[in-house]
């Protein structure tokens, strides 16, 4: 076989892979979305921001092993930070013998108040900086906030308070892969402990985020933790476009031996039973009990019990990775579905590798003339 032969084969063979390829890559990573909940444990309030941002770093650590495009973590993973304020906190067994001790008034709203400056400031520039540093949205728990006035860019916010000690919220943040905030979430139905020193918001106010990943919408919902078991907060989301709702949740349950799965499956599993939506319930883990979860449409499970996935743990700290399939959630939901751009890509992988194959050939046949001129002329 002479060597034209050889390489008019090798180009040929290289169209064909190069086609197969390209729709390969395209069917591969255009609808499917890569989420994390993350179930980290409370140990202590942190005197320190950097001893924070580590334990938070480590938990992210563990997660984009997965090659997340979306992360959550859980309600009140912004109340270690009281430490900052309140630095001998830890000396004292319980939040009422500080208060004893120290004469700071018992009600929680005060002290969130007193602390939001700093606690706020603190968890904004920490998430922010994760979801920069790794590249990833980022569901960033919850924390205890009055309204404030958030100044500054990305990794450089400043939170001041404009609000007054009797309005404090139960607030989530979203960030995008930029630690740009996109959104905030409060939350809607107080637990019982929480109306004492908490204000609600109102479902009027739930808010659904779309965001664009690898060119597929994606619209996220946030629920926080005992709004989950409201049927019409999912109702909401939902109707506003929620594709995922991640919910931010502390359960309390009574000791660190009790195993919360039923409550998981009376909450968001049956959202996504009942609304055709994806959960990811991310949990603390402290002196309650969590267990995290993603949950699907049983249809969209490969099991067909509505989890993709669960925490192999409820009474220490985990991550749990799941993927989701956008276009088989709207086929299921009968959602008129149009391609994507990276399936568009898919489609046109064929002419693209013919096209290759054409102009290699051509580039080809005229290296080829040019080398039998040249021997000519040598000749």
């Amino acid at each position: 076989m002479n060597k034209r032969a050889v390489l008019l084969i090798s180009v040929t063979l290289s169209g064909m892979f190069g086609a197969k390829f390209l729709m390969s890559v395209a069917a591969a990573t255009s609808w499917e979305i890569t989420v994390v909940a993350i179930q980290p444990e409370f140990y202590y309030y942190y005197v320190n921001e950097s001893d924070y941002t580590a334990y938070m770093t480590e938990m992210m650590e563990q997660a984009v092993v997965y090659q997340p495009d979306i992360v959550v973590f859980p309600e009140y993973i912004g109340e270690p930070l009281l430490g900052l304020q309140y630095p001998d906190i830890d000396e004292y067994g319980t939040w009422e013998e500080y208060c004893d001790a120290t004469g700071i008034p018992i009600d929680w709203n005060y002290s969130y108040f007193e602390a939001a400056d700093v606690t706020g400031t603190a968890y904004l520039n920490t998430f922010s900086a994760l979801a920069v540093r790794y590249a990833v949205y980022t569901v960033a728990g919850s924390i205890c906030l009055p309204d404030g006035e958030i100044t500054g860019t990305s990794q450089h916010y400043n939170y001041d308070k404009t609000g007054t000690v009797d309005e404090v919220y139960n607030v989530a943040y979203f960030f995008d892969p930029n630690g740009n905030i996109i959104g905030t979430q409060k939350k809607v139905h107080l637990w019982e402990d929480e109306q004492l020193y908490l204000t609600p918001s109102t479902e009027e106010d739930l808010q659904v985020f779309d965001v664009n990943i690898r060119g597929t919408q994606v619209g996220v919902g946030i629920s926080i933790c005992w709004d989950t078991w409201f049927a019409s907060v999912g109702q909401i989301l939902v109707e506003r476009g929620a594709d995922i709702i991640f919910s931010v949740s502390w359960f309390d349950t009574p000791s660190m031996n009790f195993d919360p799965t039923p409550w998981v499956k009376g909450t968001i599993w049956t959202w996504s039973q009942n609304l055709v939506v994806y959960g990811v319930l991310s949990c603390m883990v402290w002196e309650s009990t969590g267990r995290s979860a993603i949950t699907a449409p049983t249809q969209l499970t490969q099991n067909e019990d509505g989890f993709i996935n669960v925490a192999d743990t409820f009474n220490s700290s985990t991550v749990v990775p799941g993927v989701l399939n956008i276009l088989e959630l709207l086929k299921l939901r009968g959602e008129p579905v149009g391609a994507s751009p990276l399936d568009k890509l898919g489609s046109l992988a064929p002419y693209i590798g013919l096209t290759v194959l054409l102009a290699v050939a051509v580039v080809t046949v005229v290296y080829v003339k040019r080398r039998k001129r040249h021997r000519e002329i040598i000749s």
